[in-house]
This record gives structure tokens, sequence and C-alpha cells, in this order.
């Protein structure tokens, strides 16, 4: 949103897109055979990695 004087508000801010049961990714993993559960847990064990996903 936008104040009347031009300033934006952040009203949320959605850190994990597509990550519900219906989103993106969870569609797209289950096109590849990747359940919901075991992509979580996919998702859990690169974590606490040095090789894990660093933006």
């Amino acid at each position: 949103m936008v104040t009347p004087a031009g300033r934006p508000v952040w009203l949320e801010i959605n850190t994990l897109p597509g990550l519900s049961h219906s989103g993106n990714l969870a569609t797209m993993a289950a096109a590849a055979g990747i359940g919901y559960d075991q992509l979580i847990r996919m998702i859990l064990a690169t974590a606490d990695t040095a090789e894990g996903y660093r933006p």
C-alpha cells in the first residue's frame, strides 16, 4: 500500500511463496514424483550444510 504522502507500507512479506501443499513448488515436485513430506525433508536436509542454498 502507499500512503497519501507517497510512503510505501508493507502489509506482509511471504518469504516462502508456493510452499503450501497446493503451491507451485509442491505441484512441481509432485510432477517429478516427489511427495510433499519428502519435499519438506529434502529442503530441511540442506538447511544446515555448507552446500545448501545461500541467497
